[in-house]
Formats: structure tokens, sequence, C-alpha cells
């Protein structure tokens, strides 16, 4: 999720502070000075939010601006302005927003939703005790349930994405999770308070995309039905139920039909599913008769309706549901890999796309997780027709067999060795696909995984850029087989990252015994400073993991090295 779509849940939590969408609907008059009733311009931006409409935006502000000049100004106008400002556009409207944000303060320093605005500013330009401080002002003063709870959803979203943008990211995704459970518990609170219908649509659309990332498709599916019934023109609903039909349940006629009846959105979702679905047709018959007249004419409309084959493809090369419609195009020799191979606006090949996005598609099997046979036959299609196997995903700016190594898929990253692969490579960050494939709380997967490269001859102690190496995340895991293998490869106990901290540090961090054992047995020692401000030692990690036995084993091997 973007820092633009987390803005809009405080708008939706902002906009409409006295009175409400009742009183927009008994009215649709003038108010007493002569200016719009601005439960009706709350309203409308909302709406020019949901459409993405820049036009309706840009007039909001035209009237709100107009508005301030002529009255002298109130919080609520104020407080419209910084929503609007926000999301028309937040880098050129920035300045004016947190003057319109500091004013509604002056003007009304009870009100509650002042600081709420001022939240706003803090969560765009991704300050974290900003927009903490903020809200806790809000609050102190009494804010309405709906307000407090989506800003603070808002909040915990942004630090998952600062966690998320760390270079080693996966060492703290437990905190990712932990905040992204959070936002949508705080999220789950302000859909209970919200009475007004539009309003909770709306709340509900941004939970159903958090829990499509975090919770389950069923539930994100029940959330966007719910907000479709409480409000049939809220397209950002009939936008996310149509992707999530077409892209996650493989029902690309249904989603076309939703699509149709939308109109022309300019969306790029919108465009993929329209596009995709006369190729689906095609693909269905072509893999029944590939021969026939009607297949044939298929191909035909589907070009007539969407003539760009290399975007088309990669649409349907990156989601498990469509493999199929990529594996027709491929053997049928509609696409065709080009020597300098098609990439996506994002820099990404069909090869890198496929092994990106088709993680759902796995199951687990005895040595890892597995793709789906579509989907593996399809990666074995690209392989086969030229695609190279060293090509990088955008996301993490990593090599793609660092990405089948963190998702524990044993037969993938088998299968880009075999066709040239080169294990060695580091991503930006400095992560290898040893260090991401034990990075994995899937013990089974990282072992099978981890034996498989370092007989490929990988370095066993490769750090990325925070010292991390492949014994660190093992030992963090309590994967106490895979550290056995490491230490038996060579792999130097000793090691420290930017904070200090060893391997040992962090198996006594998470109270794993067996792990620290096999450690000290290796040579490890103790560390009497660890961490950055030298605050703690090993003995006080594993003291806090509540693990007594940890903590006797580490004072007999300090009594017996003393």
């Amino acid at each position: 999720m973007r820092m633009r779509r987390i803005g809009l849940a405080i708008a939706v939590a902002v906009l409409s502070l006295h009175g409400g969408l009742a009183s927009a609907k008994e009215s649709r008059s003038l108010g007493d000075d002569g200016f719009a009733h601005l439960d009706i311009v709350e309203e409308q931006i909302l709406r020019a939010v949901q459409r993405k409409d820049t036009r309706k935006l840009d007039e909001a502000i035209k009237a709100l601006e107009l508005r301030q000049r002529t009255t002298g100004g109130d919080a609520r106008t104020l407080i419209l302005l910084v929503q609007t400002y926000l999301e028309r556009a937040p880098n050129f409207y920035g300045r004016k927003a947190f003057q319109a944000a500091e004013l509604a303060v002056q003007l009304e320093p009870k009100n509650p939703h002042a600081y709420l605005a001022r939240a706003s500013i803090g969560i765009q330009i991704d300050c974290i005790p900003c927009g903490e401080g903020a809200i806790q002002d809000a609050e102190r003063i009494g804010v309405p349930t709906p307000g407090i709870a989506s800003a603070k959803a808002s909040v915990q979203l942004m630090k998952a994405n600062a966690i998320a943008r760390e270079p080693s990211a996966n060492i703290y995704i437990d905190g990712a999770k932990d905040a992204k459970v959070q936002a949508a518990s705080f999220l789950r609170q302000a859909i209970a308070a919200e009475k007004r219908p539009i309003h909770r649509s709306s709340l509900l659309v941004w939970h159903a995309e958090v829990a499509a990332r975090n919770e389950s498709e069923e539930s994100s599916v029940n959330m966007l039905k719910q907000a479709i019934e409480l409000d049939p023109d809220n397209i950002a609903a009939l936008r996310q139920y149509a992707t999530l039909l077409t892209f996650n349940r493989g029902e690309i006629e249904r989603a076309a039909r939703l699509v149709a009846s939308l109109g022309d959105m300019g969306d790029s979702s919108l465009w993929a599913i329209k596009s995709a679905a006369p190729y689906a047709r095609w693909a269905k018959a072509w893999l029944a008769a590939p021969e026939a007249a009607t297949t044939k004419k298929l191909l035909e409309e589907a070009k007539q309706a969407a003539p760009e084959i290399d975007e088309i493809f990669q649409i349907v090369s990156m989601h498990s549901q469509y493999a199929y419609v990529a594996m027709a195009m491929l053997t049928s020799g509609v696409y065709r890999i080009a020597p300098a191979e098609y990439r996506d606006k994002d820099g990404d090949t069909a090869l890198a796309n496929t092994v990106l996005n088709a993680g759902e598609a796995t199951t687990e099997q005895p040595n890892g997780k597995r793709m789906s046979p579509d989907v593996m036959k399809l990666i074995d299609a690209l392989l086969t027709a030229g695609a190279n196997p060293n090509a990088w995903v955008s996301r993490g700016r990593e090599p793609i067999i660092t990405v089948a190594a963190r998702n524990g898929d044993r037969a993938l990253v088998e299968r880009l060795l075999k066709t040239g692969a080169d294990p060695h490579v580091m991503g930006a960050n400095g992560t290898t696909a040893l260090l991401a494939a034990t990075q994995s709380e899937d013990h089974t997967a990282a072992l099978s995984i981890a034996k498989l490269l370092i007989r490929r001859g990988v370095r066993v102690d490769a750090a990325d850029r925070f010292q991390h190496t492949p014994l660190m995340a093992a030992a963090r895991a309590g994967n106490f087989e895979l550290v056995c293998v490491l230490l038996e490869s060579r792999a130097e106990p000793a090691r420290k990252d930017i904070d200090g901290q060893t391997a040992l540090d962090w198996a006594a961090a998470g109270g794993h015994e067996s792990v620290a054992s096999a450690l000290l047995a290796a040579g490890a020692e103790i560390n009497e400073v660890v961490g950055m401000r030298g605050t703690s030692t090993t003995l006080d990690r594993a003291t806090r993991s509540g693990n007594k036995s940890l903590v006797e084993l580490l004072k007999r091997h300090l009594k017996k090295a003393s």
C-alpha cells in the first residue's frame, strides 16, 4: 500500500466533521452565506477521490479557497482544504496544506479534527512521530471513534511500510506483520463506529485492501460486497472487486461484465481486465481446438480489442490463475521472446513477474514449497524460449533466484540453476540467495535450498549491507539443523552485524537453546555489549526470552570460561 493510499484513509476519517450526509441529502440548496453546503462539498470530494477525478478535486479546491477568502475562513473549510490538497497533489500543495492545518488549529484549538488534519500532514511526509503526536492531541480533546481509529490505522500502516523499505526487511518481518494487524484492528473499530453509509463504505474498501494482503481473500470479498451494498456508486469498491475477481479468483468473464458496466474510468487495473478477457476466451478455445475456425476468430477479436501483445502477456503471466493464457500465447507463437526481452513499466520481464507474483500458487512439499504445475510449466516454457534466468525483479532489486529462495521453492531454485542462474549474485541490498533462504521460518525448505546452494559453492558468510549473515538468520529463526550445516561449511560464528550482534545474540533473543548450544560448541563467545547503544548483553537477551534453561546454559559457559 502506498503512502497516497494511506493518506486517503485519514481523508475518509476527517471528511465530514459536523452534521453528515443526511443533511446533504435533505438540502441541496446553498447555505445562508451563499455558498454550497459543506456537507455537499464533502460528499463531492469523497466521490472525486473514489473516481480519481482530478478535475473535480480542482473544482473543490477553487470553491473552498474562494469560501476561505470571502468569509474569512472556518476550521471545517480549512480541514476540507487540507484533505483535498493532499489527495490532488501532495508535493505541489504540501505547503498550502500545512498552512491550512495550522490555521485550523489556531482558529479552533479545541477542535480534534483540526489535529487530525495536522496528523494527515505528518503521514503524508512520512513522519511517524508527527502523525502520532497530532493524533494524541486530538485524542486528548475527545475525537469521535471513526476519526481517531482511522488515523491510528494510517500510522500503523506507515510503520509497516517503513519496515518494508529497510534493506534487510525480512529480518524484521514480524514487526511489519504486527503493525498491519494493529491497523486492521483500528479499521474494524472505525467501521463499527461509522454510521454514515458512504463513509462506512469507503472504510470497508480500505480494510478490504489490507485484508487481501494480511488476512484472507474471503474476508476481503465480503468487505467489498458490504461496501457495494452500502454505496452502489462507490467506484473504488467496484474497481477493487473486479480486480479481485480477475486476478485472485480467475473469474475474468464476470469481472469483465462488471468493468463494462463502469464505463471508461481510465484505470490501469480495469484496462488490464478488459484487455485480458478476450485472450482468456481465445486461450480456452485454443487448448481445446487450436486449429478451429472459431479459435482463430477469437484470436483476431482479441488482437483487435487489445493489440498490445507484450503488455497482455505481462499481465497474464504474473497471475497464476492465467498461467494457461500465457502458456497458450507462448506455445502458439502469439507471444515471442525477443533477444532484448520486453519489460513492463517497472522494468520487470515476464519471467520475473511470474516468479514474483505467483507465490500464492505454492503448495507445501516434503522438501519445501512448490509452485502450481501450471505456473511451473509456464516458467519452464519461458526459460526454454530464451528468458533470462538471471533477470532481476524491481521489488527488492534482486535476482529472481533470490526471490525463489526466499519463497522456499526448491524446485524453482534448482530449475533456475540448471538454466544458468548465478547463485553468487548479490541484490542491491547485498542479499544473496543463500541469505534469503536462511531467513525463512519454513525450516525444511530453508535447509533444503541452503544445502543445494552450498553444493554450488556459494559463500556461506556473504553478508548484506547490514552485515547480516546466513548463520545469523538461521540462528534467529531457530533452525538448528541449518545452523549445524552452516557451521560444518565453515560459517564464522564470531561475525558481527553493524549493531555488534552475533549469531549467538540472535539465538539468545529468540530463546533458541539448541541453536545457542551448537554455536557455543563451535566457539561462539558471549557478548558483554550488544547493540548500537551497548545497553544489553547476550545473557540479557536470553533472560528476556523467558527460556530459563538457556540462561543457565550461558551462565555455565561463562563460569567455565572464567
